[in-house]
């Protein structure tokens, strides 16, 4: 128990010093407007994708449109460009992540999987980089390919150096791969080469405090031994939790996160035999489904695992057949939990939300009792018991981002 006290005590220490959701802080900047002016202030990317830039940072934002702005240049390395594409069967005006500056450059569109990468000529043209996913069916299985069509479209931007065609059909379709291509091409035209490359974090991570009432039931299914002292199954008990969580989600990806929450949750239940109060630490890694990640208000789903670290159980009865100790050996329970939740994000810094929580939880546990034994008196015993239980809450809080 020590152990996972430490362990959690650094949890809360890292979560107070990161910067959650690193896209949203500010970063200097400058921007060029299509008129050529040149203005100097902050830059960060909101929650839609957006750029956001004002001059001061106290001052609220204005986001930036690609029809009016020209470049944004962010901390004097990250270079963002106003480029007219084709995507979707129709032309757009797009910010674009400009990677390598050159005589053919080569642009990143964020968060954008199958048209990532594109590439601009000596011409000034603008070609997709392009790897869509197909899906079929035959036979009654599923199979997915990529098309691969960045390929080509490499083949023919550098055709004038076909030694590079071998390495082109066995590139990866990543930033890395790219830029290098890149590189090598302009150093066997001996052409000059500028890399503006500012990886992100592929990783944008969250934290938040959560609380709230807990309905709860437990029951013990135990050897005839101790059922012939104890009434299995227990009262109902309404109780309060609190607790904290950290929740990470890939940047590329928008309905998908990873959450781990730490919850302390007091109980109290009764039977005819006993009343038992208890104090559990709940340990809730998941899966969480955000199935409406753009919208005012963001409904999702959670599933995941659940670990009950019992740190104390008191019998309270005013009659202690029992005697009730708990081992630390036998302290955790495992099940399951399940959760259905609403979120609203007030501003880039911070979210409310709202959740209904159920989880099922078993474990098998050891108690010690006492028997009166004539002539002899009080003689301690063990035995062991199953312990089946079961919670349902309304849970609330604030996410910091």
């Amino acid at each position: 128990m020590k152990n996972l006290l430490t362990a959690t005590l650094f949890v809360l220490v890292l979560l107070t010093n990161t910067k959650a959701y690193t896209q949203t802080e500010n970063s200097e900047a400058q921007i060029i407007t299509q008129s050529a002016d040149t203005l100097e202030g902050y830059v960060h990317i909101s929650r839609e994708d957006e750029y956001v830039f004002t001059q001061k940072i106290d001052q609220k934002g204005n986001v930036l449109s690609p029809a009016r702005i020209k470049t944004i240049i962010i901390n004097q390395n990250e270079i963002i460009k106003s480029k007219e594409i084709d995507l979707n069967d129709e032309k757009q005006l797009k910010f674009l992540q400009q990677l390598v500056e050159g005589n053919t450059s080569l642009f990143r569109l964020p968060n954008n999987k199958e048209y990532a990468y594109w590439v601009e000529d000596k011409d000034g043209n603008v070609y997709a980089l392009s790897n869509v996913k197909l899906e079929s069916k035959r036979d009654g299985k599923k199979y997915i390919r990529y098309t691969n069509t960045y390929k080509g479209i490499l083949k023919n931007v550098f055709r004038d150096q076909p030694d590079l065609f071998n390495e082109i059909d066995k590139l990866k379709y990543s930033d890395i791969a790219l830029i290098n291509l890149f590189q090598k091409y302009h150093e066997l035209t001996n052409q000059p080469l500028k890399v503006n490359f500012t990886k992100r974090r592929d990783v944008a991570l969250a934290w938040g405090i959560i609380a709230g009432l807990q309905y709860s039931s437990i029951k013990f299914t135990g050897t005839e031994e101790l059922e012939s002292y104890l009434s299995p199954t227990f009262s109902n008990s309404s109780n309060f939790s609190f607790g904290f969580f950290t929740e990470a989600q890939p940047v590329e990806s928008r309905h998908s996160a990873y959450k781990i929450a730490f919850q302390y949750q007091s109980a109290f239940y009764s039977n005819p035999t006993l009343s038992l109060s208890t104090n559990i630490l709940r340990v809730t890694p998941a899966y969480k489904y955000l199935i409406l990640p753009n919208g005012k208000f963001k409904p999702y789903i959670s599933l995941g695992p659940a670990f009950n670290f019992l740190l104390s159980l008191k019998d309270q009865s005013i009659y202690d057949e029992l005697d009730l100790k708990w081992l630390q050996s036998g302290s955790i329970q495992y099940g399951l939990e399940a959760v259905a939740g609403v979120s609203k994000s007030i501003n880039d810094n911070y979210g409310l939300f709202l959740e209904l929580r159920y989880g099922m939880y078993n474990g098998n546990h050891l108690t010690s009792s006492r028997r009166f034994v004539a002539g002899v008196g009080y003689v301690p015993i063990q035995d062991s018991f199953d312990s089946i239980s079961n919670s349902f809450g309304i849970l609330g809080g604030f996410t910091f981002y």
